[in-house]
């Protein structure tokens, strides 16, 4: 009777190993990447543009800084409910768009903006400055001030994040969110975006595929976008119930283990 013994110590291996690699398939990023260096394509970013509702902050500068100070929208620093951030002994504030797109510039007036890349925007205020013989030599520097975008779901840190540069990543999103929880499935990121249109785009991206990852049109976030994490079933599962599922390896690996303490015991009793 001795020889079930080797058998079930066997198939319990074998089950150890599968779910081992399967778990191991599931959590590993870019996991089709060779060995060696290799060249890819990413999908060409997509420019960040102004849309209603975005703040922007316009700094004009010049060789007379008396003059050029009549284009900037600044407030003393001490002055309450304003938004803006500290330039010396200045605040400058935001200029927020209008639901029709346009700001309100000092001298220059309603300015549409909607549509506009920042360096469009900071290149256009100079042409006029200089062209309308209003400030020589200006220069014009535009930045974001609100843009963000969500990360919810299955990782360390959901919430609403803050960006500054022209381009930011899906990877640099996941890991302000410090990175999706071992559970969180990484084959079906989800990616919702509002466009300028009002029409909502979604987008899926396998995370352990190079070349889906790369190619995606989220490789590159936007501003608003919702980046959702799915949890895997095993996790859906345990948090309805709070109980192991028959259809988990874990599952099968302890009924192998069970089976095979009782089999030891029934044999060492018939050896008797």
């Amino acid at each position: 009777m001795n020889y079930y013994r080797p058998i079930l110590i066997v198939v319990f291996a074998l089950l150890l190993l599968l779910s081992s690699c399967g778990t191991e398939k599931k959590v590993i990023y870019m996991r089709n990447v060779p060995a060696s260096d290799t060249t890819y394509k990413v999908n060409p970013p997509q420019d960040i543009v102004v849309r209603p509702g975005d703040k922007l902050s316009i700094i004009v500068k010049s060789d007379i800084p008396e003059m050029a100070n009549a284009f900037n929208l600044a407030v003393p620093y001490n002055y309450v409910g304003i938004e803006g951030y500290r330039d010396g002994n200045r605040a400058t504030a935001f200029y927020t768009v209008d639901s029709d797109g346009m700001i309100d510039f000092p001298v220059l007036g309603k300015i549409e903006v909607a549509g506009m890349k920042r360096t469009e925007i900071a290149d256009s205020i100079k042409n006029r400055l200089i062209n309308e013989d209003l400030l020589k030599g200006a220069i014009v520097n535009v930045s974001y001030g609100n843009l963000s975008f969500s990360v919810i779901g299955d990782v360390k840190a959901p919430g609403r994040y803050s960006f500054d540069k022209d381009y930011i990543t899906l990877l640099d999103a996941l890991s302000m969110a410090q990175d999706l929880n071992i559970t969180g499935r990484r084959d079906n990121i989800l990616v919702t975006r509002l466009e300028s249109d009002g029409t909502l785009n979604t987008y899926r991206v396998d995370l352990r595929d190079m070349n889906s990852l790369l190619q995606s049109p989220v490789y590159y976030v936007q501003q608003n976008d919702v980046i959702y994490v799915e949890p895997n079933k095993k996790q859906i599962r345990n948090s309805a119930s709070g109980a192991n599922s028959a259809l988990e390896p874990s599952f099968w690996i302890s009924l192998v283990s069970l089976l095979s303490s009782l089999t030891t015991t029934v044999v060492a009793i018939m050896s008797k």
